[in-house]
């Protein structure tokens, strides 16, 4: 924990640093707000002016519009009519970035589903105040470390997050909230899972930030108590529609609580404090039979999950470790595919051709023969494990492959009809059906991308159904012009299979300006992937503009996956494999898992090819064999991360 050690002394000294700005009106405000999902509106014309140091709860019953509010206010769901604005200016108006620098939300934690760990988490509150490579600051680590203290979560800074208590991790995604130094807070429940410590330690902490520093706070809440001891002044919603609005003694009382949570209740004030209280009241018992046997009790206190097998967070120093590791490989996986083959070299024979310029006919076989096709397979490699990293991010779903969204299909579509139209002609060096296979890659994405969005934005659940139906109906289109074409088969069943024997230097050409500047683009989008690791609302929260980012990330992954199935057919499980396995070995940080991704993917391809050429006579399509290999290694995997 040197991270924590290394700046613990700081937090002593350290101020929660915002400096309240004085402001002549209202800092966020809604105008006649109505908005909901799919046409249908949950809240209806909601007016409201949270002021400048105001500490105001919201309640209300289920599904009567809290969360809706929260995200309304927070510009992630746009208004159907009216405004949200800040300081009299549109959220419309104000870049995400703008907008996380003055406000935090604390949405309802779910379980994350990648092993960040808590430091990694919190530190990613500082997003909209970094710059795209500016590394954490002291005063960076200064915040983070404060946010950790507060929250009680010093302890947690490298378990990771997926193997903690519901409660430890609501004061996590507090913490991070934290980290963002906001002007104004918004928290969804925010003592969800809490025991009554933690409740009350976490209101205590947002009632000394609101009357120390300043902190605007808007909390949503079930617990009536708790926001009306707390809060200075409440909403109280029913059906979309503010039923009462003011202080909790005006707000409180008995004939608006019944009529809103439709109960019998009492209230009464606090003994100490004077605020009002309310306990509910019993309603008329009603005969009923008499269970056979009890239930067994529940446990009251929750537990921590224990950490799954791979799901160990390294430290830094230790993870940053594997790179120079993984590229040691790499070239060991490189000499061997450039000695092994049906003349064996030596390994000083492999050195004097690749520096002495002598014409040998061991150089013509190495410099001709073996080095381009080396040098393919570990570009085609990395494309294809960062393409599958960048998906399984996008989708927030391990098990996403850069094949997902149809690119496959179309580029096997497109190498399939320059097979049957007898084209022989080249361009560039390069067969019309390396050039119909990538085009037919990257109109396949444009359309599945297209054919999803509705409104100015795609949804991930509908890109992924997209691009599965688009992919279906042209794998059969492709089986139907292979049928007309059987004379012909398999020529096309070798390409649709993948290899890369008969690749040379123009091939290699061909590939490395996508490989180089694939590489460079997915490390400069690093920290948008990690923050979409966390949700697309919470990533908004944190100043990504997420449909601009997913618009990027999808030309990306497009690009680099149809250039790879252009110089080598479709090569399967690398992109699926290479990621998970990878992730395990250095966790899901896109800044370390990116290059190491890259690295791992060079190697395994490197590796398979120099197998599938050598194993027996004749040569084994390189995708079936990446195939026979990852399948069950990737069964192998999944049951180990079950146990």
């Amino acid at each position: 924990m040197s991270r924590v050690s290394d700046f613990k002394s700081q937090i002593s000294d350290f101020r929660f640093p915002i400096v309240p700005r004085q402001s002549s009106g209202p800092l966020l405000e809604a105008d006649h707000l109505t908005c909901g999902y799919g046409g249908e509106p949950v809240l209806h014309g909601i007016t409201l002016a949270l002021p400048q140091g105001g500490f105001w709860g919201v309640l209300g019953p289920n599904g009567s519009g809290k969360s809706t509010l929260v995200r309304a206010l927070s510009g992630t769901l746009p208004p159907q009519t009216g405004e949200v604005r800040w300081e009299g200016v549109s959220l419309s108006r104000l870049s995400r970035r703008e907008l996380a620098r003055r406000m935090a939300v604390v949405p309802q934690a779910a379980p994350p589903l990648f092993a960040f760990s808590g430091w990694d988490w919190v530190q990613m509150g500082r997003h909209p105040h970094l710059r795209r490579f500016q590394p954490l600051s002291d005063r960076d680590r200064a915040v983070v470390i404060w946010a950790l203290a507060q929250t009680d979560t010093l302890h947690l800074a490298d378990r990771p997050v997926n193997a903690v208590s519901g409660g430890e991790l609501q004061r996590l995604v507090l913490a991070q909230a934290l980290a963002q130094e906001p002007e104004v807070l918004l928290l969804d429940e925010p003592t969800a899972h809490l025991d009554l410590h933690h409740q009350s330690r976490v209101f205590d902490l947002l009632r000394e930030l609101n009357a120390n520093y300043g902190l605007t706070i808007l909390c949503i809440s079930h617990d009536v108590n708790l926001a009306a001891e707390y809060c200075d002044h409440l909403l109280l919603l029913r059906q979309g529609r503010i039923v009462a609005e003011g202080p909790p003694e005006e707000v409180i009382t008995e004939a608006t609580v019944q009529q809103v949570y439709d109960t019998p209740v009492q209230v009464a004030p606090h003994p100490i404090s004077g605020r009002p209280q309310v306990t509910l009241l019993p309603r008329p018992k009603t005969p009923r039979s008499v269970p056979a046997a009890a239930p067994s009790p529940q446990p009251l206190v929750e537990e921590a999950r224990p950490a799954e097998d791979g799901m160990v967070v390294s430290s830094p120093r230790l993870a940053w470790g594997w790179l120079p590791l993984l590229l040691l490989l790499l070239l060991a996986a490189a000499g061997v595919a450039l000695r092994i083959g049906p003349v064996s070299l030596s390994w000083s024979q492999v050195m004097h051709t690749l520096l002495l310029p002598a014409p040998t006919p061991e150089r013509t076989i190495v410099w001709s023969l073996r080095l381009p096709r080396l040098l393919l397979a570990a570009q085609v490699g990395a494309a294809l494990a960062l393409a599958g990293t960048v998906m399984q991010a996008f989708f927030q779903n391990p098990m996403a492959s850069p094949y997902i969204m149809g690119v496959s299909a179309g580029a096997g579509l497109g190498a399939v009809v320059a097979f049957l139209s007898g084209v022989q002609q080249t361009f560039f060096g390069l067969t019309a059906t390396s050039l119909l296979a990538f085009g037919g890659g990257l109109v396949v994405t444009a359309v599945v991308y297209l054919l999803s969005r509705r409104g100015g934005r795609v949804a991930t659940e509908t890109l992924l159904l997209t691009g599965l139906a688009v992919g279906t109906l042209l794998t059969a289109l492709t089986s139907f012009l292979m049928l007309l074409g059987a004379y012909d088969l398999h020529g096309v069943l070798f390409w649709l299979m993948g290899s890369l024997s008969g690749r040379g230097w123009m091939h290699v050409a061909a590939m490395l300006p996508y490989a180089v500047l694939g590489t460079a683009a997915a490390l400069v989008l690093s920290r948008d992937l990690n923050l979409l690791l966390l949700g697309e609302e919470t990533a908004a929260h944190l100043g990504l503009n997420v449909e601009r980012a997913k618009q990027i990330l999808l030309a990306l992954t497009a690009v680099l996956t149809a250039a790879s199935v252009a110089v080598s057919g479709l090569i399967g499980f690398v992109g699926l494999l290479v990621p998970h396995v990878t992730r395990l070995l250095v966790g899901p940080d896109h800044r370390l898992l990116l290059p190491a991704a890259a690295l791992s993917g060079g190697t395994l391809l490197v590796l398979a090819d120099t197998v599938a050429r050598t194993a027996i006579t004749g040569e084994i399509p390189l995708g079936i064999l990446t195939s026979l290999l990852g399948g069950p290694f990737f069964l192998y995997l999944l049951r180990r991360e079950r146990r």
